[in-house]
């Protein structure tokens, strides 16, 4: 051994001075002998660390050698350390037996120096390589461990890849396909749209003739309507025919600029609570067929949003829609909420339904384009999809949560552009 490392530490037990200190002489050389005249006192002595090894007699007063050696095996902090007995025993049951408590050799007393020597250098060679053997396993244990951290980082990587190149297939195809739509429905929804103008001018015109004459025609009905309620409401109906194929035209729009989004289009200034007002009026019919228990319960003083009015509201319809059709029956309801944020940094809508819920399993897959929970219904998978965009470039996000049985929340976020809020009183 170098001359530069410390000598091993040698502990020494025996209750018989003699032969502590022909040991002494024999180790003294080589080593740093401790000394221990009792079990006892051996035992602190280990315990108080630094021992590279024990040279422990058997027969003593009070706390033998195997009752000293059982001790220092049940300890982690003294179990590693290698003991050597030194015995006259010499029965082959006295060996088994101190091998099975964990004693590493035995030097059979009259005591040999080149025995002693070479056993106690054997030993602590074994121990350093047990050592070494230890430090290696921990080594290769941790580097195990960081390669299989980057084939998780690495799966989770490629499992990112795939689904973003399945994304843009799927993106890929609804622009083929918003593309042949727009075509097969902007020319029939352009003549829906120029004829109901026509028939919308029309009832006006009619209804100021029809009045004149209705003092002598009132038991006329027109449509299934009496005459008077005819009058009142086929205006109104040519204007909602008119409004829905505008929104039709909107969401063919949209449609587009998911797949292929103008960075350079710029907002107006959005009043969020008359956007929900009019979702809710446009779906008045859906929720009459749905449900008795419909609420908007709204907030005071909403700060202005700025972005596309038409595209926002594009969403709270689909939110709604899906909301409506979730509900097993009518006695279950909907309830839209609008929470403005403390910090007046964002505002939150939660539309909360009474549904069927949604398994945990398709709560990822919910803005998947072509993914939906409706297919056998007529459902596109489109409507969350294109809300998700739709949110996302204006700097939102639309959050779930579901239990089946009982319910889906679904809340979108929208922050407060910073150049607004500054013209808030």
């Amino acid at each position: 051994m170098p001359d530069t490392e410390p000598k091993p530490r040698v502990l020494i037990v025996d209750d018989i001075p003699g032969n502590i200190k022909l040991l002494g002489t024999i180790l003294s050389g080589a080593f740093k002998t401790v000394v221990a005249t009792s079990g006892q006192e051996a035992l602190d002595i280990a315990f108080s660390g630094s021992i590279d090894i024990i040279l422990l007699d058997i027969l003593m007063p009070g706390m033998d050698g195997y009752e000293v050696l059982e001790t220092l095996k049940a300890h982690p902090e003294t179990d590693q350390i290698p003991v050597i007995f030194i015995t006259s025993k010499g029965e082959p049951r006295d060996e088994v037996k101190g091998l099975q408590l964990g004693c590493v050799d035995f030097i059979s007393k009259p005591i040999s120096p080149d025995v002693v020597l070479a056993r106690v250098r054997t030993h602590l060679e074994l121990k350093q390589q047990r050592q070494r053997l230890q430090t290696f396993a921990h080594q290769l244990e941790r580097r195990v461990q960081e390669e299989v951290h980057k084939c998780h980082a690495a799966q989770e990587e490629k499992l990112a890849l795939q689904e973003q190149a399945l994304r843009t297939a799927q993106l890929a195809t609804l622009g083929e396909v918003s593309a042949n739509i727009s075509h097969e429905i902007n020319n029939p929804n352009m003549a829906i749209q120029l004829n109901a103008e026509m028939l919308k001018a029309a009832c006006r015109d009619m209804a100021i003739v029809v009045r004149e004459q209705a003092s002598s025609q009132e038991d006329i009905d027109i449509g299934g309507l009496p005459l008077p309620q005819a009058i009142e409401h086929f205006p109104a109906l040519a204007d909602e025919i008119v409004q829905n194929s505008l929104r039709i035209k909107t969401i063919i729009e949209n449609l587009k600029k998911m797949v292929r989004p103008n960075a350079s289009e710029q907002g107006d200034a959005v009043d969020l609570q008359e956007l929900i007002d009019s979702a809710v009026l446009i779906l008045r019919n859906q929720i009459r067929k749905h449900t008795d228990h419909f609420q908007v319960i709204k907030a005071t003083n909403l700060p202005t949003l700025w972005g596309n009015a038409q595209q926002l509201g594009q969403v709270f319809l689909n939110i709604v829609m899906n909301a409506l059709q979730s509900l097993p029956d009518r006695n279950h309801g909907v309830t839209v909420e609008v929470l403005p944020v403390e910090d007046n940094t964002e505002i939150l809508v939660v539309v909360r339904d009474q549904g069927v819920g949604i398994p945990s399993q398709n709560i990822d897959q919910l803005t998947t384009p072509f993914f939906s929970t409706k297919l056998d219904e007529g459902g596109t998978g489109l409507g969350l999809s294109i809300s998700s965009t739709i949110l996302e470039n204006h700097g939102g996000s639309l959050l779930f949560d579901s239990t089946v049985g009982k319910g889906t929340s679904v809340t979108v976020r929208l922050p407060i552009n910073p150049a607004m809020k500054e013209q808030q009183p």
